[in-house]
């Protein structure tokens, strides 16, 4: 049985990004392509077992299949933060609630949003005409995450030790990341605290039957994530 499933169809090759903040996405390649082509040119709803974590989000309305083979990308979540919202206007003598926006915001675009210790965002707040997700990084800044079952939730993630038995494959203390072979992926998502790092970012790979994880610290990650790190340092 493959290691990784997308909507009960067998993985052949998968990729699963884990950012510190916003959506997780990954891509895979199935062996029964034709059951998903019908993805192409309309989102699906996606359930994606990979290893022990089950993954809810969406198949986004690109990919295909070829030669009983399919490529999709996954996301989490309902991929509804880009749609455009229309204005709105609030306002409190005793302050906006944040959960009175994001609540709001989050039923309009179709995401689900988990529960967060509210905040106030002033007297009046106005939602411009704008996608949704200018919205959440407004009132969030930045400090949210889609996670595993799909539920957008509200403030950084938790920092926490992670003692699930692993090996370690490779270590690049220069680069501020690991890769390990791991017996279970319960928990290896930023903010996980292993092998002398707290992950900023994880990225686990299927390819054949082999399965490992690499682990970026919160002074490393991706290009991208180093990129945006450097802005918020300066």
């Amino acid at each position: 049985m493959s290691q990784v499933t997308l909507n009960a169809k067998a993985v052949l090759a998968a990729t699963l990004i884990f950012p510190a903040a916003g959506v997780w996405h990954a891509d895979v390649e199935v062996g029964n392509g034709e059951a998903l082509a019908s993805a192409i040119g309309k989102p699906m709803q996606a359930s994606l077992q990979f290893a022990d974590v089950a993954l809810t989000g969406t198949i986004l309305p690109r990919g295909g299949a070829y030669d009983g083979r399919g490529w999709f990308r996954v996301v989490g979540g309902a991929n509804a933060w880009g749609k455009v919202v229309e204005e709105k206007g609030y306002r409190s003598a005793a302050g906006v609630k944040a959960s009175t926006v994001l609540g709001d915001v989050a039923r309009d675009a179709g995401e689900t949003l988990g529960a967060f210790t509210d905040f106030r965002v002033g007297g009046w707040y106005t939602r411009a005409k704008a996608e949704a997700r200018d919205v959440l990084e407004d009132v969030a800044g930045g400090r949210w995450y889609v996670d595993e079952s799909g539920r957008t939730q509200i403030g950084a993630r938790p920092t926490q030790t992670w003692s699930s038995s692993h090996r370690l494959l490779e270590a690049r203390p220069d680069r501020n990341w690991v890769r390990i072979a791991a017996d279970s992926l319960v928990g290896l998502v930023p903010g996980a605290q292993l092998e002398g790092l707290t992950a900023a970012s994880v990225r686990h790979e299927l390819a054949g039957e082999k399965l490992h994880t690499t682990i970026w610290g919160t002074d490393g990650a991706t290009p991208g994530d180093r990129l945006l790190q450097r802005f918020a340092a300066m």
